[in-house]
């Protein structure tokens, strides 16, 4: 029997001769902690030169139907993460000759859960925020400054994670593992990565959330401190979630930066997106075409397999 415990360990395998340690390419290892200790030391840097006044997200105006959409857009992500926590199946990781069976708590190592965590806290920030508009009081300063950081990484790497999946994930499973496609489609992948990126969009066209240029050293932050996490859980359970994030990956220096590029990029990307929708001759236009464009990301059916 096993416990409530939410990881089990699998060596399928264990490799010949010298350890995998003792194989371990050092200079790629080096090159990989290199880039991730000068990203993280210029981000910190970057971020202690910024004033508290700037985290300070303006008042939304008072909506009755931007308060209804965040608070649905809230309960919709807090019961999609808790159903994700409570699945009693099992997530199984597999990594160079290993297993790692993950339920509860361990299905939380992904990149895509990290973000919609960080969209769930922003929904919760802003529906406060919401609500304390519509009463007149001003928010706390903490509800103000959470909304505006958990926005400028969500919405950005909503973005991200969408293109990855249809055009990444599911063409590759297509290809290798066609059942695995079927569970990237169940209702829930759908609200964490199609729902994502659309919820997003739909908050950035009625509310228009502001992302403030100094604030990009955040984005990444963010992908050292995921990276930091994926270490850990590999010294925990020996896995990676993703292949190319094992610093002994051929290529891995590179699909660091990589990483740390398209964060940052998607973040400049949606920079220049908020400043256009601000200044547009045709509003209605430029919104209908941002929506298509979400749509596009998204993937709701299995394609069809190549003849």
């Amino acid at each position: 029997t096993t416990s409530s415990n939410e990881v089990l360990r699998h060596p399928n395998s264990s490799p010949s001769g010298t350890s995998a340690s003792a194989r371990m390419p050092r200079l790629l290892v080096i090159g990989c902690v290199l880039i991730w200790a000068v990203a993280t030391a210029w981000s910190v840097q970057r971020m202690s030169r910024l004033s508290a006044a700037s985290f300070r997200a303006p008042a939304p105006p008072s909506s009755l139907v931007q308060l209804a959409f965040r608070a649905c857009c809230c309960t919709a992500w807090l019961g999609t993460l808790l159903h994700s926590y409570l699945d009693s199946n099992f997530l199984e990781i597999s990594h160079r000759g290993r297993t790692a069976s993950l339920r509860h708590g361990g299905r939380f190592i992904t990149f895509t859960l990290w973000c919609n965590c960080v969209l769930a806290l922003y929904w919760m920030c802003a529906a406060a925020l919401s609500v304390t508009s519509a009463l007149g009081v001003p928010a706390p300063f903490w509800v103000s400054a959470t909304a505006l950081i958990t926005w400028e990484i969500a919405f950005p790497l909503s973005w991200l994670v969408a293109i990855i999946v249809s055009y990444v994930l599911i063409p590759v499973a297509m290809k290798k593992e066609p059942h695995k496609v079927e569970i990237l489609l169940r209702w829930r992948p759908q609200v964490l990565h199609n729902g994502y990126v659309l919820a997003c969009t739909v908050e950035m066209l009625l509310s228009a959330p502001p992302l403030v240029w100094e604030h990009f050293p955040i984005m990444i932050l963010f992908g050292t401190t995921y990276l930091a996490f994926a270490w850990s859980v590999h010294a925990r359970l020996g896995v990676y979630a993703y292949f190319f994030l094992d610093p002994t990956f051929s290529w891995s220096p590179l699909a660091y930066a990589l990483l740390l590029g398209a964060t940052t990029g998607c973040f400049v990307a949606s920079f220049s997106l908020a400043q256009h929708l601000q200044t547009s001759q045709t509003p209605l236009a430029t919104s209908a075409a941002v929506l298509a464009i979400a749509l596009a990301t998204c993937t709701w059916r299995k394609p069809r397999a190549a003849t």
